[in-house]
């Protein structure tokens, strides 16, 4: 995938240099890196999404990473790391956005949910996601 570099003044402060995530859909292992928009693929992966899951725990946990941490990175190598969703202030320790960053969504992330779950064509009302 491109990478492109983010200007260093819009990175919140307390984000690591790296840190390893799983792709939600493909379940590939892959690693982010502070202020680059996209992702790096990982050459050490399984063809298992769950053990994909437990290699980037165990490299983030020997990194000191947390799981807020790790969200507010795999968020801005999405959608930029100038969105309040990109700093780890933001989230939980479980790594879930926290209540009062949710009720104002960036307009990236809206778009983002929109694009997720669309009118399901075969019959009429009924939505899914895709």
């Amino acid at each position: 995938m491109g990478n492109r570099n983010i200007y260093p003044d819009t990175i919140p402060d307390g984000l690591p240099e790296k840190c390893y995530a799983v792709l939600p859909y493909s379940g590939r292992l892959i690693l982010l890196k502070r202020g680059v928009k996209g992702f790096y693929n990982c050459s050490d992966q399984s063809y298992s999404a769950a053990q994909n899951r437990k290699k980037a725990r165990a490299e983030n946990k020997i990194l000191g990473i947390s799981k807020a941490q790790e969200a507010a990175m795999s968020f801005g190598s999405k959608f930029g790391f100038d969105k309040p969703e990109a700093d780890p202030k933001n989230y939980d320790k479980r790594g879930v956005l926290l209540q009062d960053v949710n009720k104002e969504l960036s307009e990236t992330i809206q778009l983002h949910i929109m694009n997720l779950v669309q009118p399901d064509r075969r019959s009429s009302g009924e939505v899914r996601e895709r």
